[in-house]
């Protein structure tokens, strides 16, 4: 047998020990727990050591978490429409969000 075989054999035999042990080792997810439901969510935004979703709702629903499994329902982002909302339509006293869709 050349080198360039015996290193082929060699390689082989190693990814076949590699597939079997992780084969063997099963990934079991830990469910979420606490306020998940969130509507229209955002990305998981990071800030520090904690993260955030945001959704649509009036105020701007949030949930925090500090470790991406418990999360907990946190106060509207805002309390009260934020003055430039009445920029954009005047006359219009809710929120309004903007969503964009690529694909």
């Amino acid at each position: 047998m050349n080198s360039h075989a015996s290193l082929i054999c060699i390689l082989v035999a190693l990814l076949a020990t590699f597939a079997a042990q992780g084969a063997a080792t099963r990934f079991e997810p830990q469910p979420l727990e606490g306020q998940t439901f969130i509507h229209d969510p955002s990305t998981i935004v990071k800030d520090g050591g904690g993260f955030y979703v945001f959704g649509t709702k009036p105020g701007i629903s949030v949930r925090s978490s500090a470790d991406l499994i418990h999360w907990t329902n946190e106060p509207p982002a805002f309390s009260r429409p934020p003055a430039w909302t009445k920029n954009v339509a005047p006359g219009f006293d809710g929120y309004f969000g903007h969503r964009t869709s690529s694909g």
